[in-house]
């Protein structure tokens, strides 16, 4: 019957009709098998979803959520968390690939400035290699803006990532608060067909 049909709806994720019919008849069982798997879906949901907490917690940016335990709006959730911890991952590194890059252009500019003392204290020849190293550290430092600029697009991608993120754990939270409120709805519909 329709409730029967939608209790495994929503065991199988799927959120958008949330008024439940009220059932008469012999489907005690079918809803009962309903409401357990609802149940052990919304738990291994939450499972997942505290493993990629606690992963990307402790820096382990490749781990993703298993989006084939899943179903529904429940697998989009997953593939969602998957999408944000991938874009969070890819903008750490590219955070961290410039950062490494700002780090060899300073050593370089330390080297250069080394050259230059180096150099101010030689023959008046060395003029010619002090020129060089002056436009050498001109070059590094329009690399050095460069990179800070990269820098700042990449904390607003971050920034942007975390709000997506944000964003998901609010509507998987409003998920889990209409699957609550239809479970206690079968329960109550169970405890009246007793």
């Amino acid at each position: 019957d329709g409730f029967a049909q939608r209790m495994n709806l929503l065991a199988a994720g799927e959120l958008e009709n949330e008024k439940l019919t009220e059932s008469r008849g012999k489907t005690e069982g079918v809803l009962t098998k309903s409401l357990e798997e609802t149940i052990r879906t919304v738990r291994a949901l939450q499972e997942e979803m505290n493993n990629i907490i606690a992963a990307v917690g402790d820096g382990m940016l490749h781990e993703r959520a298993d989006v084939d335990r899943f179903h529904g709006k429940y697998r989009d959730l997953c593939s969602g968390i998957n999408e944000i911890t991938k874009a969070f991952e890819s903008a750490l590194f590219q955070v961290a690939h410039s950062v490494d890059v700002v780090h060899r252009t300073s050593d370089e500019l330390a080297q250069g400035s080394q050259t230059l003392a180096e150099g101010a204290t030689e023959q008046a020849s060395t003029l010619e290699e002090i020129a060089s190293s002056l436009e050498q550290m001109s070059s590094m430092t329009g690399e050095m803006a460069s990179s800070a600029s990269e820098a700042k697009e990449l904390s607003a991608e971050v920034r942007s990532s975390v709000h997506q993120g944000d964003e998901v754990v609010r509507k998987l939270s409003d998920a889990m608060k209409r699957i609550q409120s239809s479970a206690e709805e079968s329960a109550k519909i169970i405890r009246s067909i007793d």
